[in-house]
């Protein structure tokens, strides 16, 4: 269901893959030292949520299913009105890994963010 329309473009990538000229929003739960960028710690896993990942406590399905539960708790006009068109959303994994981001852009598309892509 849609809550609030937005008519804006985001995008999500990895630190690893940064571009020039990006507004930049660390969606990870500790950016890197380095990070200049806005955090937005909402959009972030848990402690425990990656705890249990990185312990093997969880699969991928269980982490799908606890980070999708913590995302449909939030109040999307809360969080969107930290993002602006243009914002690119991220976290470590490279590109192509399983990774919280890929969950982001679809609850973000579910609420009405005209897109959300891939770097």
């Amino acid at each position: 269901m849609r809550i609030h329309e937005e008519k804006m473009k985001l995008y999500t990538s990895s630190f690893r893959n940064v571009l020039p000229g990006f507004s930049q929003v660390c969606i990870a739960l500790y950016p890197p030292g380095s990070f200049h960028g806005r955090h937005l710690p909402c959009l972030a896993p848990t402690p425990m949520l990656l705890a249990d990942y990185r312990n093997h406590r969880v699969d991928q399905n269980g982490y799908r299913t606890r980070f999708n539960r913590q995302l449909n708790a939030l109040h999307f006009p809360d969080v969107i009105k930290h993002l602006h068109d243009g914002d690119v959303l991220l976290c470590y994994e490279a590109p192509g890994q399983f990774c919280h981001r890929h969950l982001v852009a679809k609850w973000l598309r579910k609420h009405g963010v005209e897109s959300v892509e891939e770097l």
